[in-house]
């Protein structure tokens, strides 16, 4: 009977995934992957701004690039991996306004944000300004 409760006690455990040669645990990416989809979502269906759905799809596949790499490189235990991915799903709302500022300041949008106004007979000009060293 006691070796039938060891056995019932001993630890599993947990399930190893391999994906391009790196290896991580899978609840820990359902986990953070999950939670930072989630958060995208949340925050696409929430905000008031219209902006385009390209954007917002592009910064989801970003924000879920980065949550995978840091369970991969980190290896954290699911209940990290799940506050890791709310917090990289929540920056991306950041990433998009911080690239918004960034297109006004150029005149390369809407004042609004709206959306990509007609394009500026000098925009070539403009983009070679943004490269120029300060």
């Amino acid at each position: 009977m006691s070796k039938v409760a060891a056995t019932a006690a001993a630890t599993v455990p947990p399930v190893i995934w391999t994906f391009l040669g790196y290896q991580f645990e899978g609840a820990s990416m359902i986990a953070g992957l999950g939670s930072c989809l989630m958060v995208r979502i949340w925050v696409s269906l929430n905000d008031k701004s219209v902006r385009a759905w390209t954007v917002d799809i592009a910064v989801m596949g970003l924000t879920l690039l980065c949550t995978a790499s840091w369970i991969i490189e980190q290896r954290p235990t699911p209940f990290y991996a799940l506050l890791s991915g709310t917090g990289f799903g929540a920056l991306g709302a950041g990433i998009i306004t911080v690239a918004l500022k960034y297109l006004r300041k150029f005149g390369l949008t809407d004042n609004d944000g709206s959306g990509v106004g007609p394009t500026p007979p000098d925009m070539g000009a403009k983009l070679h300004e943004i490269d120029k060293p300060k």
